[in-house]
């Protein structure tokens, strides 16, 4: 879902990947917060944790014709 699109008949080079945090459950939620601005459009991000906190989300990042492979993780607990 795009939270701000395009022009019609413009494919975007990048799109932004957004998160919320839950703490009790998934019964409140943070407010949305942007991870980043590059991630390629029409590839999917995957998220996982582990027991110790630990979050890594891997996606594409975009830039003009160029997509990378990203990963970003967080040891805090997001």
């Amino acid at each position: 879902m795009w939270r701000t699109r395009p022009p019609k008949g413009v494919e975007p080079s990048s799109g932004s990947l957004f998160y919320a945090l839950s703490h009790d459950g998934g019964q409140t939620w943070s407010d949305n917060r942007e991870l980043t601005d590059r991630a390629c459009p029409c590839c999917r991000a995957m998220a996982t944790s582990d027991s110790t906190g630990r979050i890594a989300v891997a996606y594409r990042a975009a830039g003009g014709n160029l997509r990378d492979p990203a990963l970003a993780i967080s040891t805090d607990h997001g």
